[in-house]
């Protein structure tokens, strides 16, 4: 049973998981500022079996904890996540299949270790063997590691399949395995999107061009959102799981979508010359 070891523990967040923990109860306390929350609570549609505080699927940001953990945590504020998580993360290194999952074992936290669910991972390869157990996409991958210490802070008996979405050649098909698989499993599975916002404009630029994406996203519309992206040229790192997670929920009738919190790098570093946009989106 392959462990995942944590590759950037002491480096993008705390190695020792004492002052993780304090870190991730300071960023659940900072999610609350006014600059950073989403406002009234959406009301909810009894009808759905997902809501603003049960998403379908969850967008959160990559970065080191110090620069989006407040973020991460406002999106996740309130949110009753599910016992079973898809999470859908972009390929930063072109290592292995473009859509390679972890099969099994656990993925190590200093908070404790998240284990994989491998009867989804078989079930998703039997709905469409364009998903392939592989972990050398994940070798040296950060954009999934970082948030399970949220992830299983919120949800202690997490199980998770960890995805990197490269640049497959059928989004579409991808979506639909996925959205089959939650449709089978909706009681207790949901997806999580792990992704960054534009990189590296000044602060003001940024901002406006991570409007223009989250419009986009917001409109529920996958191929739109990648249309903006390519034309405005917004380096969105995760917009292929981002496109794959949103024509999932097409399909299992999503139709609500909110920016649960946005930030830059700048209230951080001080330096507004030169930052990268963090966003937390849910959908339902």
């Amino acid at each position: 049973m392959p462990t995942r070891h944590a590759i950037v523990a002491g480096y993008f967040y705390p190695a020792e998981p004492e002052r993780l923990r304090a870190d991730i109860a300071a960023y659940r306390q900072a999610a609350s500022a006014p600059e950073l929350s989403a406002g009234r609570e959406p009301a909810s549609d009894p009808s759905s079996r997902w809501s603003w505080d049960r998403p379908l699927l969850t967008m959160l940001p990559h970065a080191g904890h110090m620069f989006c953990g407040a973020v991460v945590a406002a999106a996740l504020a309130g949110v009753c996540l599910p016992r079973r998580l898809v999470i859908l993360a972009p390929s930063h290194t072109g290592l292995g299949h473009d859509l390679g999952f972890w099969p099994e074992g656990d993925w190590e936290s200093p908070v404790g270790a998240v284990p994989v669910d491998a009867d989804l991972g078989r079930e998703l390869m039997a709905l469409n063997p364009a998903f392939v157990p592989d972990t050398r996409p994940h070798a040296r991958e950060h954009d999934i590691e970082v948030l399970l210490p949220f992830l299983r802070d919120t949800r202690p008996d997490l199980r998770i399949l960890p995805i990197v979405a490269g640049r497959p050649g059928d989004l579409a098909g991808a979506a639909h395995a996925l959205a089959a698989l939650v449709s089978a499993h909706a009681d207790d599975t949901a997806l999580i999107v792990s992704s960054d916002m534009n990189h590296y404009a000044s602060d003001e630029e940024n901002r406006r061009l991570d409007a223009l994406a989250l419009e986009a996203f917001l409109s529920l519309d996958a191929w739109r959102l990648g249309a903006v992206v390519r034309e405005k040229r917004i380096s969105m790192c995760g917009i292929v799981p981002a496109m794959i997670g949103l024509l999932a929920c097409a399909e299992l009738g999503a139709a609500h979508a909110r920016v649960a919190a946005y930030d830059t790098s700048a209230r951080v570093s001080g330096d507004a010359s030169r930052v990268v946009g963090y966003a937390g989106v849910r959908v339902w």
